[in-house]
């Protein structure tokens, strides 16, 4: 699974065409150091699965922002994006990377 810049990415989703984008917290967590470390606790008050039927990226800033009829779910300061296609029996895994400050996030998508 390599790294891929925003527009590589968009490539990917262009190609792709996805019918249904996937986001849910239980999945996410902060990325350190070439580690993934897992935040989620069942003792958080508030857990979000969220469905978006559009996918808009722009390359300069490099933002990625979900859309749906409902509301739409943006994420700035991608530094990178790894995709999976292998492990989910759901769809494509894919990794956003992004910068705040001097800590890198990590937030997971199924994009199928």
């Amino acid at each position: 699974m390599d790294m891929l810049n925003i527009t590589e990415f968009k490539d990917y989703i262009t190609e792709k065409r996805p019918k249904e984008i996937i986001y849910n917290d239980e999945n996410n967590g902060d990325y350190m150091q070439g580690t993934e470390r897992r935040c989620y606790s069942i003792a958080q008050p508030l857990h979000m699965c969220l469905t978006f039927n559009d996918i808009l990226i722009a390359t300069n800033p490099n933002i990625v922002q979900l859309q749906s009829k409902s509301g739409k779910m943006r994420f700035n300061h991608i530094h990178g994006v790894s995709v999976d296609t292998s492990c989910c029996l759901l769809g494509d895994v894919v990794t956003l990377y992004c910068n705040a400050d001097e800590k890198t996030k990590a937030y997971t998508l199924i994009i199928r």
